[in-house]
């Protein structure tokens, strides 16, 4: 039994002004609420693939430090089965509102904008960069209060505008414990009558768990994330010839909006694949970075600006002085001296 993902269920929630800092009245509640969302989630039904099987819904909520936000998470929502391509990234901020403890959910103000940059930062919540609250779009608060035996749940204090499915607005509600988590969103039509929503197709529960996609920091600050890593396949190792997949970004925090710009790619060097030796003519954080990757590894790079282009910068000023770099590294085969390798 699995379900076709509704484009509003979840997503409500983590659609996204400046916000007081809590008060002493809620830090209790706050530090609880933070310790119970953060961490790793994954919806107890499946959803439909594109193949007409089904997959999970994964949901990681990382504590991150905002230059304006406190109390801040960065969130990220990805298939099973495409875990490097997440199709929701938000941030959530606890704040007491008039003695009232409200989760308000935000949206990152560019499309795509600094959101690729970010992919798998839960895993690295330090290598966040430390936004503004300019640099996001506030879109609805939770207003929370403490449940029976623990946790906390409550929905939007006041219906929110949205045009999907035929609604005009729409509420949302949450149910929080240490062990489950379960959204549930409902749209509006302008006659008051529910367009969507009306028993549980746009409920979710999730429950918690253990990912198995972690960040490897090395020497120097180069954090490596795995999101698929074969283990029956050649490995990427010195003396090889590695073809791979790729694409590079650099964050631009300075901009009146923080945004990301996609400075190289296969896709703009003809959809050729890139080919090299290993250790090659590469930056450093390539050097060290490829190494141990198996052919169908889909590996995130964060590479600190010593390990990049450093104080020259590089790509006719695309990547500018002390940039750090972010690439996403998809290994297509590796050929070992006189071996065929595997395609």
């Amino acid at each position: 039994m699995h379900r076709t993902i509704q484009p509003v269920a979840v997503a409500a929630l983590f659609s996204f002004g400046a916000l007081a800092a809590p008060s002493a009245l809620a830090n209790d509640q706050v530090r609880q609420a933070a310790d119970m969302l953060a961490g790793s989630w994954r919806n107890v039904e499946a959803v439909s693939d594109a193949e007409g099987g089904s997959t999970h819904i994964f949901m990681h909520i990382a504590p991150v430090g905002l230059i304006d936000l406190d109390d801040a998470f960065y969130v990220e929502l990805a298939r099973a089965d495409a875990t490097h391509e997440p199709y929701r990234q938000a941030i959530f901020q606890l704040y007491d509102h008039a003695g009232m403890l409200r989760l308000r959910t935000y949206e990152f103000r560019n499309v795509p904008g600094i959101a690729p940059t970010l992919v798998g930062l839960w895993t690295a919540p330090e290598a966040f960069p430390q936004l503004r609250s300019t640099d996001l779009i506030a879109t609805l608060d939770v207003e929370l209060e403490q449940a029976p035996g623990g946790g906390f749940r409550g929905s939007t204090p006041y219906p929110y505008p949205t045009g999907v499915g035929g609604a005009v607005n729409m509420t949302s509600a949450i149910d929080l414990t240490p062990a489950r988590l379960v959204t549930t969103d409902r749209g509006y039509a302008a006659d008051g009558s529910i367009a969507w929503g009306q028993n549980d197709e746009a409920s979710y529960t999730f429950e918690r768990t253990q990912p198995d996609i972690h960040a490897r920091v090395l020497d120097g600050g180069l954090i490596i994330i795995d999101f698929k890593a074969p283990k029956d396949t050649p490995a990427a190792e010195d003396g090889a010839d590695v073809t791979v997949a790729y694409k590079g970004w650099v964050q631009n925090l300075d901009a009146p909006v923080a945004t990301g710009t996609l400075f190289d790619s296969t896709d703009r060097q003809g959809g050729r694949p890139f080919t090299f030796p290993l250790p090659g003519r590469l930056i450093d954080g390539w050097n060290k970075g490829i190494p141990g990757a198996t052919v169908g590894t889909i590996r995130r790079l964060v590479i600190p600006p010593q390990m990049g282009y450093g104080e020259r910068g590089a790509a006719g000023g695309q990547i500018p002085p002390n940039a750090t770099l972010f690439f996403e590294v998809e290994i297509l085969n590796v050929r070992k001296g006189g071996d065929a390798g595997a395609d």
